[in-house]
């Protein structure tokens, strides 16, 4: 089993809260993103995914049969522990800031996989001490569900060595 985790910035977030300021705010504004949640939504195709802990801060995505035993293949999302999490703007690009952890779990499946989904982040939103209310973000992911022993690995890089170490890993 592989398991990719990934840290989820902000830097989409920032730019559409961007486009709420006004020319007023053109100086150094504190941005704040605050009760993070997130929903996997829209997968394709649709019937083949399954979701748990929607609109919470620990939402999961899963499909596939378990070929091994091990479990279902997947997508986790989690929100930071510490909340607020804030952004000044500028500068621009913004540094980067963590709006959660993004983990793939590359389980050995049979059946139908996922070729697509969508992850909508909502949070309260404050900008430069003015509240701007419950925003949503949405994140595109596109799927590619390869055979784990695959030589060579279509990625490249040889298979159980260096990233591929577990077999072929998630581009």
């Amino acid at each position: 089993m592989t398991r990719f985790v990934r840290t989820l910035y902000g830097a989409t977030a920032v730019a559409a809260v961007a486009g709420m300021m006004t020319a007023s705010n053109a100086f150094a504004t504190t941005i704040q993103f605050n009760l993070i949640t997130a929903t996997w939504q829209n997968a394709t195709p649709t019937a083949v995914a399954s979701y748990s802990g929607n609109g919470t801060a620990h939402a999961h995505a899963r499909w596939g049969t378990p070929a091994s035993g091990n479990g279902q293949s997947g997508y986790n999302f989690d929100a930071p522990a510490s909340q607020p999490v804030t952004a000044t703007v500028p500068p621009s690009p913004s540094p980067d800031f963590v709006l959660g952890t993004f983990s793939h779990l590359n389980e050995p499946i049979t059946g139908n996989s996922i070729t697509g989904i969508q992850l909508a982040l909502t949070m309260d939103v404050n900008i430069g001490g003015t509240d701007v209310g419950n925003q949503t973000f949405l994140f595109d992911f596109t799927h590619d569900e390869t055979d784990n022993s695959l030589n060579p690995c279509p990625y490249g890089g040889a298979n159980g060595q260096g990233v591929n170490v577990n077999g072929v890993p998630i581009e």
